[in-house]
């Protein structure tokens, strides 16, 4: 198989991943205590053999207060592909915290907000895999 099919499955797989478990494209609401909105970007340069993905989080908190206290989430559990090593998370301050859990059949990426989100708050990040995709150090065919 040639390096460039190899970062395309990659890609494919990830997103295929991201989608079917919760952190895909469009809006989660039915029966949950939040929102979560996503978007996939690729960035891919055959001539350099690289390829990065990005997935920008939106997550709302929609579960309205108790009466006998406040509804808050101070992270954020994504699922991922099986496999995923290393992720990292940023918001427009910096870097967050991101613990990985390995199961079975996935990935479990828990990002830690800076500050709970309280009823009703948004908070954006953006979600990358480390390193982007492998390149194996090869150069690409011609």
């Amino acid at each position: 198989m040639n390096l460039g099919r190899a970062r395309y499955i990659y890609a494919v797989a990830f997103v295929v991943a991201v989608s079917a478990t919760g952190l895909g494209a469009g809006e989660a609401r039915a029966a949950t205590p939040y929102a979560l909105r996503t978007e996939a970007v690729y960035r891919l340069d055959p001539a350099a053999g690289a390829a990065a993905i990005a997935v920008s989080v939106t997550f709302t908190n929609t579960t309205p207060d108790s009466s006998g206290g406040f509804s808050s989430f101070e992270t954020v559990p994504l699922s991922l592909q099986a496999g995923a090593s290393v992720v990292a998370a940023r918001d427009r301050t910096g870097s967050l915290r991101v613990t990985l859990a390995r199961q079975a059949s996935r990935t479990v990426a828990t990002v830690v907000l800076r500050s709970a989100l309280r009823y009703g708050q948004s908070v954006v990040f953006t979600l990358t895999p480390m390193p982007p995709i492998p390149t194996f150090g090869c150069a690409p065919r011609r």
